[in-house]
């Protein structure tokens, strides 16, 4: 079977299109990283008056929060919670900052407080909570980035001891991550939410008006 000219065009111009539309992928992807900020907590202490007399670790505080990334960090929000999200067992300060320009840190300090006597024992060996801190913060683009450190106590810092993870003792670094979201794409979902939310409190009422009207005509 040949292959008449158009055919030719007509494919020639579809990878045309798909090059296009590959190249302007890129270089949106090198607008954005060119602006993104990153932020990371640079410094760990434990302060002395949060230690308790058997040496348990009753909190820590952390501080030198830089921007590692090309752009300025805007509106810039920090606090921690339990893994759950939960702030009964895990306390601590809610920092704020207008800006953090690239290459600059914050001169503020965070305090994290843990409350042992509201944590159970796991099984029959010592206490243990995840603190996880959060670090929501948005760029020039109106993307909003979050940074999350998950983080370990023990009750006795000794039974941790992992070395290479521990930021102080009786503290670890378990893990951190990134996460970057559209202004726009979260105002949408959350517009969906809402009407998800509404859509089904009209249906149950809907329903209960049917069954009520069922049970007065029998």
């Amino acid at each position: 079977m040949s292959v008449t000219a158009q055919q030719w065009a007509a494919v020639a111009a579809t990878f045309s299109a798909i090059s296009s539309f590959l190249v302007m992928l890129i270089q949106r992807r090198n607008l954005l990283e060119s602006v993104k900020p990153e932020l990371v907590i640079t410094e760990w202490t434990e302060p002395e008056p949060l230690r308790t007399e058997a040496a348990v670790p009753r909190g820590f505080t952390f501080s030198g929060i830089k921007n590692v990334g090309k752009g300025p960090a805007l509106r810039v929000i920090v606090n921690a919670s339990d893994e759950d999200g939960s702030i009964g067992t895990v306390i601590a300060t809610t920092l704020m900052e207008q800006i953090i320009v690239a290459g600059d840190s914050s001169e503020k300090t965070g305090r994290v407080t843990i409350r042992w006597e509201s944590i159970t024992k796991r099984g029959i060996g010592d206490r243990y909570v995840f603190p996880r801190i959060r670090l929501l913060y948005w760029d020039t683009r109106n993307i909003r980035h979050e940074v999350v450190y998950i983080l370990m106590a023990t009750e006795r810092p000794a039974a941790a001891g992992v070395d290479g993870l521990e930021v102080i003792p009786g503290i670890e670094m378990n893990g951190r991550y990134t996460t970057s979201r559209a202004v726009w794409l979260l105002k949408l979902e959350q517009r969906i939410r809402i009407s998800r939310s509404l859509a089904k409190d009209h249906l149950t009422r809907w329903l209960k008006k049917l069954k009520l009207k069922f049970r007065r005509s029998n």
